[in-house]
């Protein structure tokens, strides 16, 4: 088997036979350089074989241009596009909200897989991005849901019309509905919150309890059939409907019938009689046996006497 090793000795042989200090075989003159590191390396004749079939990159052509600062009136130093015709001049707040839409936009923008990146290490990856901002929402809704408790607090001890509640009432405005008091009543304490009426338990049904009285059976739909001799009777088990067979094909079955019964009995018999007739043949087997020896134990004990 291909698991199997073979002795020593045999190891040997076949070490001398196949002898030491060969050429070399075509399987170690191959390359095995990776592929990555083969394109690195073959880079040169990758670019002309790219130029061959009509390519051209920002090499040949010179239109690739990085972006430049450059310094704007107001003193700070911004990203220009190196094809803008005009310099782009950011000052004060605007430059506030265009450096919050630009963080905006990279916190929303996820970054693809990598290639050759393993998805574990991408998961990490995506995970500590995305954890900040998991982060300030976890907190704003503590902060909300506290400011909501405060909110109910000082509304139940403030009497009516008066404090924050009656402020917050007026600045919301004519027409607009306050959503603030639906949600204080999902943070009111328990002890002011109304009590709900459940419907009433059953009585328990206890494992050994004494039956009353005997159980009711539906009426089961019963068939009428008529007999051999014409009389009707009432049978649940019967069919419902038309009997399929006729007159004839019954008396066939009946007579099929008392016949199988009838040779049942005649082979039962025959089996009973062979059965006792082998008894007693090995009763006279034995029979004979034990006289066999009685007779052959006399005439031993004569001889000796003799």
């Amino acid at each position: 088997m291909p698991h199997k090793r073979a002795k020593h000795s045999v190891r040997v042989e076949e070490h001398k036979k196949k002898g030491f200090n060969h050429d070399p075989s075509p399987s170690s003159t191959r390359d095995d350089t990776p592929r990555s590191a083969s394109r690195i390396l073959n880079a040169l004749t990758s670019r002309e074989k790219f130029r061959e079939r009509g390519g051209r990159s920002g090499e040949d052509t010179g239109e690739f241009r990085p972006k430049k600062k450059k310094q704007s009136a107001a003193g700070t130093t911004e990203p220009v596009s190196a094809f803008a015709k005009e310099p782009v001049l950011v000052k004060g707040k605007e430059k506030e909200k265009a450096t919050e839409k630009g963080k905006d936009k990279k916190a929303e923008a996820i970054p693809s897989i990598l290639p050759h990146e393993k998805l574990g290490d991408y998961n990490r990856r995506i995970e500590a991005i995305l954890r900040p901002g998991v982060n300030k929402a976890i907190k704003t809704a503590k902060s909300a849901r506290a400011d909501a408790v405060k909110a109910a607090k000082e509304k139940k001890g403030a009497p009516a019309g008066t404090g924050t509640a009656a402020a917050e009432e007026d600045a919301a405005g004519d027409g607009k509905k306050r959503k603030r008091s639906t949600e204080e009543g999902d943070y009111l304490e328990p002890e002011n919150r109304p009590v709900k009426v459940f419907a009433p338990k059953p009585a328990p049904r206890r494992l050994n309890d004494i039956a009353q009285a005997p159980p009711q059976l539906p009426q089961l739909r019963r068939a009428t059939k008529v007999g051999a001799e014409g009389q009707k009777g009432a049978s649940v088990f019967t069919t419902l409907g038309r009997d399929p067979l006729n007159a004839g094909q019954k008396r066939l079955l009946e007579e099929e019938r008392e016949r199988v019964v009838k040779r049942y009995r005649e082979m039962k018999e025959e089996r009973e009689a062979v059965a006792r007739e082998e008894r007693k043949e090995r009763e006279k087997e034995k029979t004979k046996g034990k006289g066999g020896k009685k007779k052959g134990g006399t005439v031993g004990m004569g001889s000796e006497k003799d």
